[in-house]
Order: structure tokens, then C-alpha cells, then sequence
């Protein structure tokens, strides 16, 4: 039995450079939704400087053939072993959960925020998890008893599913249900809830964080109403979104084609709301855009200039990214 491991792992060792130099090296990876290393450039500055290994050990790890598949494997053992947490990703009967910690200033930061802006800031999908505590996980109850945010906890409570299994983004009815919380809270007549389209096999951005494969799920979006044009200062679907994305792994980018630091949707409504935010209000803005005449997006985290607060101010963020994002205190 030694003898044979030791001349597979022999043959694995000679094989790995002719594969190298034969299978094309990929840009990016579906799996785990980022571009991957490139092969680095040799030159006398990067090898004497140790750059150049770096860059050669980040390469080969990325490139390593059927990664994807071995990074499952790896993961699925580890799981079989008893192991629940995975590149900060803690995965409990089929539910992906993010682990994060509030930063010292986020009362003091939303305090800031309250004198120009509604506050609207959403639970991670860990609130409604009963082990949260046993995992070291923040009291979300008690922090968004301290934040000046409209309450959207009651509204997401009575939703089938609110957030997708293997992504840390509500589903369409989630979505659905953050709309109507901001409509009591703004003394708005609610639309009723779109037609949605649902696509099946959607492996969300957790999973691919955490490498431990899913069975699949199924996603849904929306439409934005009829007659709203979305303009962008770099580029974008008109009609606020982006089909070709359902082709690949990050399917929630079907809203908007992804983020962007500015964007204005014409909406059907009346007046102007300006909106900042992180992703988990891409899959609202279609509702809001019923309301106002126009909507000004911000996220600050793809801004390179501050933005121009103009009409009712909406800041819309996720718990762990309002908590986080540094950007967004540069924005305040």
C-alpha cells in the first residue's frame, strides 16, 4: 500500500508541469464567484525582491487542475468530520451563515447618520438562527434594539423564506417583505408583489466562500416596473437588468448587471429619494422605483467622489456591511 501511494503521488508530481504547460489557464472562477492569479512576469527586480515566488505560489495554487473539485473534496471531508466552519462561513443543516463582529463605532456611526438620513438596516440571516449564540455569533437582537433603523425584522418574520440557503441575500420575497416594512414606516400604499421568474441550481456567494458544495437552490427576481429607465455613469442594462448573468454562478447580479458607485433609476412615481447602499438593496429597488420619479443610487464602496445627498434620504444596508464598510463612513 506504500509503495503505490508513493508512486501516485510520484506520477501526480511529474504530471502537474505538463499539465500546467497543456491545459489553458482560466481567468476566473465560477465556484468561488473571483478572478484567479495570473502567471507572473520573471524579472530580476521581483525575484530578488521575493515578489515574484509569491506571485508564483498564489498562481500554481490557483491554477492547480480541477481545483474547484479538490477544494470541494477537501471541504466535504472536513464536513464528514464534524467541522461547521469554513473561511469564516458557518455552514448548520444546509444553511451558509457569515461570521462577523460589530465595529466599536457602529452606534456612534448610525447616531451620525440619523441627523440626515432613515436608517434602514437589515439582519444577517443568523438573527433567525437559533445556534447563533453557541457560535460566537453578535447579539443582532440587541444591536438593532440600539440602532435608530426602521424595524424590518417583524416583516421578515412572516415570510416563507427570506434569505437563500447558500447566499447571504434575501430572496425575492424577502425583498418583498424589507419593502412593505419601509412603506409602513414612510406612510407609502404598497405595490403588490411582482411576478417573479425563477431559475433553478443556484449556488450562492457563501457557499462559494466556504468551498463546501450545496445541492442547489432555486433563485428568483423581479422586473423593475414597466416604463423606468435606468441610466449609469459607467454601464448597464436600461431596464435594470442583466439576464446574461443567469448564466454564471453570481446570478443575483441579474439586478443592475452587479453594483455600481452611482446609478439613477426614472421611476414611475413621484419626488426624488436618494438611496445608499450595499447589494442587499438591489433586489428593493425595483418596488421603491414605483414610488419616486427618481432615485439616486450610491455604493460607496465603488465610489472614487463623494455623492450628492438630494430629496429623502435612504441609507439601506446589511448589519455586517453597515458595521464594516469604511467606505461608507468616508461617505458621511
Amino acid at each position: 500500500m506504500k509503495k503505490q501511494l508513493a508512486i501516485f503521488f510520484l506520477v501526480l508530481l511529474f504530471a502537474m508541469p505538463i499539465v500546467h504547460a497543456v491545459v489553458p489557464d482560466e481567468t476566473f472562477s465560477e465556484v468561488e464567484n473571483r478572478p484567479l492569479a495570473a502567471r507572473p512576469e520573471l524579472t530580476a527586480s521581483s525575484v530578488f525582491s521575493g515578489r515574484y515566488m509569491d506571485e508564483l505560489e498564489r498562481y500554481l495554487s490557483d491554477q492547480f487542475p480541477a481545483r474547484a473539485q479538490w477544494v470541494g473534496m477537501r471541504a466535504n471531508l472536513l464536513h464528514a468530520l464534524g467541522i461547521r466552519e469554513f473561511h469564516d462561513t458557518i455552514v448548520a443543516d444546509g444553511v451558509y451563515y457569515q461570521r462577523f463582529a460589530l465595529a466599536e463605532d457602529t452606534f456612534s456611526f448610525a447616531e451620525r447618520i440619523e441627523s440626515v438620513a432613515t436608517l434602514m438596516i437589515l439582519p444577517t440571516k443568523a438573527y433567525f438562527w437559533d445556534g447563533a449564540a453557541q457560535t460566537g455569533l453578535p447579539d443582532e437582537r440587541a444591536a438593532l434594539g440600539k440602532l435608530p433603523t426602521i424595524d424590518v425584522v417583524p416583516a421578515l418574520s412572516r415570510a416563507t423564506k427570506a434569505y437563500y440557503d447558500s447566499d447571504h441575500h434575501l430572496t425575492s420575497e424577502g425583498a418583498y417583505a424589507v419593502y412593505l416594512a419601509y412603506c409602513e414606516a414612510e406612510g407609502l400604499t404598497p405595490v403588490a408583489r411582482y411576478d417573479e421568474t425563477t431559475i433553478p441550481d443556484f449556488h450562492g456567494s457563501l457557499e462559494a466562500q466556504s468551498g463546501l458544495p450545496s445541492d442547489g437552490e432555486d433563485f428568483s427576481y423581479v422586473h423593475f416596473p414597466e416604463g423606468t429607465r435606468v441610466d449609469y455613469d459607467d454601464e448597464g442594462p436600461a431596464d435594470g437588468l442583466d439576464l446574461t448573468k443567469l448564466a454564471h454562478r453570481d446570478k443575483y447580479a441579474v439586478y443592475l448587471s452587479g453594483n455600481h458607485g452611482h446609478l439613477t433609476i426614472h421611476g414611475t412615481g413621484e419626488g426624488t429619494l436618494t438611496v445608499v447602499k450595499d447589494s442587499f438593496a438591489n433586489a428593493i429597488l425595483p418596488y421603491l422605483s414605483a414610488h419616486y420619479e427618481t432615485i439616486e443610487v450610491y455604493d460607496p464602496r465603488y465610489m472614487r467622489t463623494k455623492g450628492t445627498l438630494t430629496g429623502d434620504v435612504l441609507v439601506l444596508y446589511n448589519l455586517k456591511n453597515f458595521t464594516e464598510d469604511h467606505a461608507l463612513r468616508k461617505f458621511f
